[in-house]
């Protein structure tokens, strides 16, 4: 990944790829060759459509990971789940 970054879903803003609660208090999170322009997801290409690659459902959170349908790069979310299911 080229200019890979991470969001937070929530409040939009960036952060470190490492992170499982935002300061918000949001625990989903975007991660790719991404950015946010006017509240909408775009990959580097300028594409904003994306399909469903794989989910993966651990106990402490799910992962999903998508494709940009124009130029093949890999968009991935992560929703931390709290005791008992996602928040």
């Amino acid at each position: 990944m080229d200019n890979q970054k991470s969001y937070c879903l929530k409040c939009k803003k960036e952060v470190t790829p490492d992170i499982k609660k935002c300061e918000c208090g949001n625990k989903s999170f975007v991660f790719g060759d991404i950015y946010f322009k006017d509240e909408k997801l775009f990959c580097v290409c300028g594409n904003t459509t994306f399909k469903t690659n794989m989910h993966l459902d651990y106990s402490d959170k799910a992962v999903t990971s998508y494709e940009c349908n124009k130029c093949g790069k890999v968009v991935v979310t992560e929703h931390y789940r709290k005791f008992g299911g996602i928040e």
